[in-house]
């Protein structure tokens, strides 16, 4: 007799190209264990619950991750932005400094 993890990978895996076990503790895994249990069991009920939270953990995760890029991205731009402008002042600064002064003419005294 195949046991039921076996039962439910098979089912999981049907029409895949390639065959996969899902990690344990994501949401796959507990889609392959509520296959393998009798619906409208408590053990049914309670292995649809963690697969539902399950899901949306991980769909929280996927947000966070997305905002956390987006502020990444916000500070490198902001950053580049100060290098650019730092740039372009100090190249204004060399223009400037580089320029002799300009030549004053002496002053006429009058007697």
């Amino acid at each position: 007799m195949v046991n039921s993890w076996m039962q439910s990978l098979k089912k999981y895996n049907e029409g895949k190209k390639a065959w996969c076990i899902p990690k344990k503790g994501s949401p796959q895994y507990y889609e392959v264990l509520l296959m393998g249990k009798t619906k409208g069991s408590d053990e049914h009920e309670a292995m649809r619950t963690k697969v539902e939270i399950s899901y949306a953990a991980e769909i929280l995760d996927e947000k966070a991750r997305k905002k956390e890029e987006a502020e990444k991205k916000l500070l490198k731009e902001e950053k580049d932005k100060k290098r650019a402008e730092a740039k372009k002042q100090k190249q204004e600064d060399k223009k400037t400094a580089s320029k002799p002064a300009p030549k004053k003419a002496p002053k006429k005294v009058k007697k």
